[in-house]
């Protein structure tokens, strides 16, 4: 097969695959956009080589960690077209113990015959579709899940449950072990996942001494910090618990929130919510000073990391416009002003790199001090916020030297009162010849990424979005990408 189609190719002439996968990693990188794409997708499906789907399935899942995306792809492709490339889409995609329910009930959306009635699921007269079958035996003889997995994630809520999923797919155990797992999957007899959450929760609504509670939850939250059982989410999220049921953990503390975020791809806006409520008075200046010095840390870490993909010295404008009050996505609670600012003044903090702030007038930024936290809030204020008037930054980017810098990064939401086209026009002229991304923080581009005129826009900033960019630049066609990513292969028996 041979695909012409690369990211640079106008809309009216995308080949089908090409639709899918800019559809596939728009869902990745703006988040929530299946839903209403979700006949087109099937169309399209359709109409694409097998091997295309599956591979862009596995491609969605595995390399964007986007479970929507491969879910609803190969649920079509099952359901479509079923054969080899449905199997193995199935074995890849299904990378979490709950999955398996998700995907029987994906296909299920899509099938005439329902497996379920009013809502509550019922064991069909039919059997599932062969290709999902055998592709879900195959993880479940895989071993890829040990007994906490299937436990964690076996949710009661869930429409079809791992145990419905063990009886219509009949796996056949490859050893003694598995033969009293899927024994006690079938029998619900699976021991209870003590996940941090769990074990917190027992000791607070189990033990009535709040002496010995105290005691209990203090050795708990030690244990976990020294067996780094905590992922690096997690630390950001229980940072208040931690260190308010025992502050002499806040050395441990900052030690594993530095080792897990390290090499983590946490984008600094991720700390913006602990770093306030740390800061809001509850914890003395003791335990202020080592977490927020640890997390401006990582967050400049993380900065310069983003940073090396567009320049050594960048222009970095920041939207302080109102309508960057706005939420990141319909799950988020940060807003796109405060990935803005922390983004932007963490990447002005690391390098050679100036700003520029602007709504309805624009400002050039001061040094950023060694407080990150009073620079942010201090950015946000610098100018009046109203409409967003980004010519009024380009005139500021037009007095700088271009010996000083390499290229021009503006975060906004693209709440522009122009057309883009002028939006290109003015920056070829005020930019004196260097690059342009326009990184758009409301997710309103119809693509994952673009290039006009010597502008990249770029729906998002993520380790996605960022590979992408890479990809654009070297010129490279992404069908093809996607036909030479590997897919993972179950071992037969005898191997």
């Amino acid at each position: 097969m041979r695909f012409n189609n690369k990211l640079t190719k106008p809309s009216n002439e995308m080949s089908d695959e090409f639709k899918l996968y800019l559809l596939a990693c728009s869902d990745a990188l703006m988040g929530g956009r299946l839903e209403s794409e979700k006949d087109n997708i099937v169309n399209l499906v359709k109409g694409v080589a097998p091997e295309y789907t599956a591979r862009l399935a596995a491609y969605s899942r595995r390399e964007l960690n986007n479970r929507a995306a491969g879910t609803l792809l190969t649920a079509a492709l099952v359901r479509h077209h079923g054969g080899m490339w449905a199997r193995l889409a199935v074995y890849n995609v299904v990378q979490r113990a709950d999955e398996f329910g998700e995907l029987i009930a994906a296909v299920d959306g899509l099938s005439r015959t329902r497996l379920r009635s009013d809502g509550v699921f019922k064991k069909p007269k039919l059997s599932l579709p062969s290709s999902l079958k055998r592709g879900l035996a195959d993880v479940f003889e895989s071993g890829r899940f040990d007994e906490y997995q299937y436990s964690k994630w076996n949710k009661r809520s869930a429409g079809v449950k791992i145990e419905d999923a063990l009886r219509l797919v009949h796996p056949e155990p490859q050893n003694h072990k598995q033969t009293e797992l899927f024994k006690k999957i079938a029998n619900k007899q699976l021991e209870k996942a003590e996940t941090h959450e769990r074990k917190i929760g027992k000791i607070r609504t189990e033990v009535k001494d709040e002496k010995e509670k105290n005691e209990l939850e203090k050795q708990t939250w030690r244990d976990l910090l020294q067996q780094k059982k905590l992922s690096h989410i997690a630390l950001i999220r229980e940072c208040k618990h931690i260190l308010q049921t025992d502050s002499s953990l806040v050395g441990l503390y900052c030690e594993e929130l530095w080792r897990t975020g390290e090499s983590s791809n946490t984008l600094p806006h991720a700390y913006i919510s602990m770093l306030r409520e740390v800061l809001s008075g509850i914890f003395p200046v003791s335990l202020e000073q080592p977490v927020t010095a640890t997390t401006q840390q990582l967050m400049r870490h993380r900065a310069g990391r983003v940073a090396s993909k567009f320049g050594k010295r960048l222009v970095i404008c920041i939207d302080t416009s109102l309508s960057m009050d706005c939420t990141l996505n319909s799950r988020s609670k940060i807003s796109r002003l405060d990935s803005a600012l922390t983004l932007g003044c963490s990447l002005l903090s690391t390098g050679e790199h100036r700003g520029i702030v602007f709504s309805e007038g624009a400002k050039f930024v001061p040094p950023i001090s060694e407080d990150l936290f009073m620079g942010i809030n201090a950015t946000g204020n610098l100018v009046q916020r109203g409409m967003t008037n980004f010519f009024a930054a380009t005139e500021l980017i037009k007095r700088l030297d271009p010996d000083n810098f390499d290229a021009v990064l503006v975060l906004t939401d693209m709440a522009f009162n122009y057309e883009l086209n002028n939006l290109e026009k003015k920056l070829a002229r005020n930019v004196h010849g260097k690059s342009v991304y326009l990184v758009d923080l409301a997710g309103s581009l119809r693509s994952p990424i673009e290039f006009k005129n010597g502008c990249y826009f770029l729906a998002g900033l993520s380790e996605a979005s960022l590979g992408l960019l890479d990809k654009l630049r070297q010129g490279n066609s992404m069908i093809d990408e996607i036909m030479k990513f590997n897919l993972l292969k179950p071992a037969r028996k005898g191997e």
